[in-house]
């Protein structure tokens, strides 16, 4: 698996406003292979399930539930059935103020550079749950107008959202900063893929020919064989 090959190259919004609100509506499956991006991205599924696959771990997103994506997190999202789901793509630094106050410096500065981590769902209760989906909803509501009054009610809400979180000490702190994470999740996933070839050449050579799926570590890598 090459870093490089998996780095989305899609532009998100325009340099003057680098966010775009992607809107699917699927009769049928839904399917974008795995991909990494600086872009945080914040997905909210109107309705159907989606399955996300962040790094290792994946996760059923279903009617009315939203998840947060960080910085340089490879990831996968799918449906199998039809589906309405919404992706909020940013770049971080369209959150940065230019005076760097204390708020700048403690909060927006490290979320932008990745050392603060937005959370996973199962680490937020169900009252602030509720308000980001209506902060969510408020986003996509205005579904990509260009002007300057509707970025500026994205900003302030995309800092609502944060405001909520962070007053619930809800993000968690990352130890390294995007590139090193970006490489880790490389050589981690680049491992288990060998790992699950060499498994696979095994068991054919002991004449086991099920799927791999019945090997839970081995899940995120059974749509390739």
């Amino acid at each position: 698996m090459n870093k490089k090959t998996l780095k989305e190259q899609s532009t998100h919004g325009t340099p003057l406003f680098p966010l775009h609100i992607y809107s699917k509506v699927r009769e049928r499956e839904y399917h974008v292979d795995f991909h990494w991006h600086e872009e945080l991205e914040f997905i909210f599924v109107e309705n159907g399930v989606m399955e996300i696959t962040i790094n290792a771990e994946t996760l059923q997103v279903a009617k009315g539930q939203f998840l947060f994506i960080n910085s340089g997190d490879l990831h996968k999202v799918t449906s199998k059935g039809p589906s309405i789901h919404h992706a909020i793509v940013f770049h971080p630094q369209i959150l940065n103020f230019d005076y760097p106050d204390i708020s700048q410096s403690s909060i927006i500065n490290p979320i932008s550079k990745g050392f603060l981590r937005f959370p996973s769902t199962a680490e937020i209760k169900e009252d602030v749950k509720k308000y980001i989906v209506d902060k969510l909803k408020t986003i996509i509501a205005l579904n990509n107008a260009e002007s300057d009054l509707a970025a500026l009610r994205i900003k302030i809400t995309l800092l609502e959202i944060i405001l909520g979180l962070y007053e619930n000490q809800l993000f968690g702190k990352l130890q390294t900063n995007i590139k090193e994470k970006q490489e880790n999740i490389i050589k981690t996933t680049s491992v288990n893929w060998w790992f699950a070839l060499r498994l696979k050449a095994s068991l054919t050579g002991l004449g086991l020919k099920g799927p791999l799926k019945r090997f839970p570590f081995c899940t995120t890598f059974t749509h390739q064989f």
